[in-house]
């Protein structure tokens, strides 16, 4: 069997190697750098187009130990939020200590979702008394809270931030009032929601019984059953809605016409967390692998073969994952190769300590990384730059 190598060199890859496409100097960013909802944004893409993050390699500015990371992090109005068993922690990107949200005092941990940042606000939920909550970024002062029963997810906007959606672990979907906090509708589903999107004032339910929901003003538009609990979901320009599935692969579904039909589904296509869409590619990454399908027919790109843990976030050209002990970034054209034969598809990797866990938020030149805690070392909460 001819080797790697030579398979390689006779497709002219060895020989291009250094010469990869998308290594020119990046321009300045010149939309958002930062990443305001754990997802990036309502359609929960995980991908900012603007090149924010390091590209040629990066190293820890800063680390802070933390309670046990609940969620992914986020970054908005110059501070980063981290949810934890202890309570929401806030740091400046430098890593200064800002405020906390702890426990309440009748419970030495809490569970508390990502904040969804936006103008000043920062909405989370939380599996206690509080429910949900609207918070001063600035200094974690109380807003509102409203009862809308356990958040299991972080809250979404809709397409003016007057209003967001909240899901729940007994199963239901609401949509409330951004100002006052005040519930407009509520709708049950099947299961705990995994997983939201919203496209304007329809929103996009994944449930843990692996049901994909389409509610419009408290109505199901259309409902669909997948193959596997519903990690995550994701929307792409002009309708479609991206569904990966524990154990049962990723689905493209079609709205429209043909709501909820299966345009594609990529059995190996899952993913740890999240997807990262982008305007032609839906990548995933969890303990098989990283892989990238295109979004035009569900055609596999490329992929590597790894063991990644967390949700990964694109920026630019470049997709940053979580491994067991460290994070790489990624081009996202995969470098050059055939199949899992690739060259220079990984620009760097940084070793972080321990595995990271929940996803990674991408902004103002760095990536901010949850570490898990275990027996041999505390968890963290690193600044790679």
């Amino acid at each position: 069997m001819p080797s790697r190598r030579r398979v390689l060199a006779s497709l002219g890859l060895l020989a291009t190697s250094g010469c990869l496409g998308d290594d020119a100097p990046s321009p300045p960013p010149a939309g958002r750098t930062d990443w305001p909802h754990p997802d990036f944004n309502a359609g929960a893409t995980s991908y900012n187009p603007n090149p924010v993050g390091p590209r040629s390699g990066a190293d820890e500015r800063w680390r802070r130990q933390v309670p046990q990371p609940t969620g992914r992090p986020v970054v908005a109005d110059g501070r980063v939020f981290l949810p934890t068993l202890g309570g929401v922690r806030t740091f400046a990107v430098d890593g200064d200590e800002g405020w906390s949200l702890s426990p309440l005092a009748d419970r030495s941990t809490a569970w508390m979702t990502s904040p969804a940042v936006h103008d000043g606000v920062a909405y989370l939920g939380t599996d206690d008394a509080r429910s949900l909550l609207a918070v001063d970024a600035a200094d974690g002062t109380e807003i509102w809270r409203t009862d809308v029963g356990d958040v299991s997810v972080a809250p979404v906007p809709d397409h003016d931030w007057g209003s967001l959606f909240v899901g729940t672990r007994d199963g239901s979907v609401a949509r409330v009032d951004a100002d006052s906090g005040a519930v407009r509708w509520s709708a049950s589903v099947f299961g705990a929601v995994t997983s939201l999107a919203t496209s304007a004032d329809l929103v996009y339910a994944g449930t843990e019984a692996g049901e994909v929901y389409a509610l419009f003003d408290g109505q199901g538009q259309w409902r669909r059953k997948l193959p596997g609990s519903v990690v995550g979901l994701a929307l792409g320009n002009g309708g479609p809605v991206y569904a990966t599935t524990f154990g049962g692969g990723t689905f493209e579904l079609a709205d429209g016409l043909h709501a909820g039909a299966t345009r594609w589904h990529d059995e190996d296509g899952t993913a740890k967390d999240s997807l990262v869409v982008t305007d032609d590619t839906v990548y995933g990454a969890d303990g098989g692998g990283l892989t990238a399908t295109s979004r035009h027919g569900g055609d596999r790109q490329w992929s590597t073969e790894g063991s990644f843990t967390a949700g990964m976030a694109g920026a630019g050209e470049t997709l940053y994952i979580g491994e067991e002990d460290g994070v790489s970034a990624y081009r996202m054209g995969g470098g050059v190769g055939v199949d899992d034969w690739r060259v220079g598809a990984r620009r760097w990797r940084t070793a972080v300590g321990g595995p990271v866990v929940r996803g990674l938020a991408v902004a103002a030149g760095s990536v901010f990384v949850p570490v898990g805690g275990d027996s041999d070392a505390e968890a963290a909460f690193v600044a790679l730059g």
